[in-house]
């Protein structure tokens, strides 16, 4: 059993670290945390070394899908059960594992402020661990789970302020139960640390979204938009406000002296290789160098790492991006390529292997890059895959004081994104939130009030009806019990056009449930025409139901 570890920190490069540096050990590490579910039925947020109730977000979710999809030898079953439980079933206590508000956020789409101050970094955290999901799911042919995580990592598209007329007027900010901000949009300060964000502010949260970086471009208007919201973040003076005390990572991040940017906390590591979905990739090279160069001096007092080096992260950071690739999206196998610190450094690799990176005309003016080749072969996209990595070989950037204002702005050159094209993210949300609902059982009503606290005991034969505004597909069904004990031999779903004629649409069979207080997904077939009225009916079995959802483009 392996302890001492705060994933929130080290996910996002001391993981993917092990998996080139020493990927012999990382099986034992993985089994070691998967350990941890098997013992005592979740895997603590921060090991430490008993779990303890700190920080936000379930990343050992994101860790171990990353090491799934590069094929890294684990315990693949039970590290996806610990991470389908942690994002599906209600944590009754949060020093153990699990989600914070899942009664609430797994419908609502959100974490909302009255359940927690920090309700926008849990949701935003809850969104790239689902990304895991969605990639964990597909490896594992859980076709209906894959459906359903992948539109649950799009809902950050919910959190998305976009009314103002520029990139630079618009925020990822908290959100209350009735879908309202958290603050007053006339009265949004984001320097402010007081709220919604943990350990940091609205600038440093403003590109988290690495599984879709196209579809955070686009709702910033495009890479150009997305562009001058990065260069917002290095360009604004770094002052903060707080409502409560000062905390080390304010006083660091105006320390870095790159603007907003805080390069002392963890949320802040992506920032910066984020420009690879934008209109000027060559920013990465520019600013990730600046940051080499001066961050991790380590020769004179007060030198060094500007903040904590939380179990091995700020140190993954450096190599890796001394190194000139960085795991910007984990579960995608792809490394961004940036800007190496030396003129050659190698790793050695497994099974004698090793991947020598050279730059032989590198130097303090020289950080741009004009060209890379790998084994020589020219690498036109600004990624290189996890796999031709860990082959081995030579990898050659030539370097230049000028950026190159070309390479790397093809949308074929960037990486892997959930959205495509220019659209914004399209995300499914429940059609009870939007119609006219009806039920059988005196108290249907908590089946659709986005809360699974509200319990109904739905008996046999009963039914649920909404009626829309007009004719709309249904792709997924959720069910949320409240007992394990809930049963049913089939859920039918009926389509109707005027309300009154009904035609099956299609049917769950054997519903039942493994946790207490869960939420599952199916999925209902695509052929069916859209209709605008829908009735399920729950036969053969009663028991008690929390929520129920029928998702589908709504908007």
């Amino acid at each position: 059993m392996y302890f001492n570890n705060g994933f929130w920190d080290t996910y996002r490069t001391a993981w993917p670290a092990y998996s080139i540096l020493s990927p012999d050990k990382e099986t034992d590490y993985l089994n070691g945390l998967v350990q941890h579910y098997r013992n005592q039925g979740w895997v603590p947020r921060w090991i430490a070394p008993g779990g303890t109730n700190s920080m936000v977000g379930t990343s050992s979710d994101i860790i171990f899908a990353d090491a799934m999809m590069k094929n890294i030898p684990f315990a693949h079953k039970d590290a996806y059960e610990s991470a389908i439980k942690n994002a599906s079933v209600q944590s009754e206590n949060l020093t153990n594992g699990g989600r914070k508000a899942l009664n609430q956020s797994n419908f609502l789409g959100y974490v909302p402020s009255e359940s927690d101050n920090f309700g926008l970094s849990w949701s935003m955290e809850g969104y790239i661990n689902d990304w895991g999901l969605y990639q964990m799911s597909k490896k594992q042919h859980k076709l209906a789970e894959a459906k359903y995580y992948k539109n649950r990592a799009l809902t950050y598209a919910k959190m998305f302020d976009g009314n103002g007329q520029q990139a630079a007027d618009k925020w990822f900010k908290g959100k209350k139960q009735d879908g309202s901000w958290t603050t007053d949009p006339q009265n949004f300060d984001p320097t402010s640390w007081s709220r919604d964000y943990t350990e940091t502010d609205a600038y440093n949260m403003a590109v988290s979204v690495p599984q879709d970086g196209n579809g955070l471009a686009n709702l910033y208007g495009g890479p150009a938009g997305l562009t001058q919201k990065i260069d917002q973040i290095v360009n604004t003076p770094g002052d903060f406000t707080t409502d409560g005390g000062v905390i080390h990572e304010m006083r660091e991040q105006r320390e870095v002296k790159l603007g907003q940017y805080g390069h002392s906390n963890q949320p802040a590591h992506d920032i910066l290789y984020m420009y690879a979905f934008s209109g000027q990739p060559w920013k990465t090279q520019k600013y990730t160098r600046d940051i080499l160069k001066r961050l991790y001096v380590g020769s004179d007092f007060g030198q060094g790492y500007v903040g904590d080096e939380d179990n091995g992260e700020q140190s993954a950071w450096y190599i890796l991006s001394a190194l000139g690739i960085y795991p910007q999206n984990l579960a995608s196998n792809q490394f961004v390529l940036g800007s190496p610190l030396f003129k050659e450094a190698k790793v050695q690799l497994p099974h004698g292997r090793s991947l020598t990176v050279k730059a032989p005309n590198n130097s303090d003016k020289n950080v741009y890059v004009n060209s890379v080749y790998l084994n020589g072969r020219r690498i036109d996209k600004t990624y290189l895959d996890y796999k031709q990595i860990m082959r081995g070989g030579v990898l050659r950037f030539n370097m230049s004081p000028r950026p190159s204002t070309r390479r790397g702005t093809q949308q074929w050159q960037k990486p892997a994104s959930l959205t495509q094209g220019r659209k914004a993210p399209q995300v499914k949300t429940d059609a009870f939130d939007k119609g006219q609902v009806v039920g059988s059982d005196q108290d249907y009503k908590k089946l659709v009030d986005n809360d699974s606290n509200t319990v109904t005991t739905v008996k046999n034969n009963s039914t649920l009806d909404v009626k829309l505004d007009r004719a709309r597909r249904i792709d997924m069904l959720t069910l949320s019990n409240s007992t394990k004990d809930t049963k049913f031999k089939n859920v039918k779903i009926y389509g109707s056009r005027d309300g009154k004629h009904l035609r099956p649409v299609d049917q769950v069979r054997n519903v039942k449930f493994t946790y207490d207080k869960s939420t599952k997904p199916y999925l209902i077939r695509k052929t069916f025409v859209p209709y605008q009225h829908y009735r399920l009916k729950f036969e053969g079995g009663s028991g008690q139901l929390a929520e129920v959802e029928l998702l589908g483009n709504m908007d």
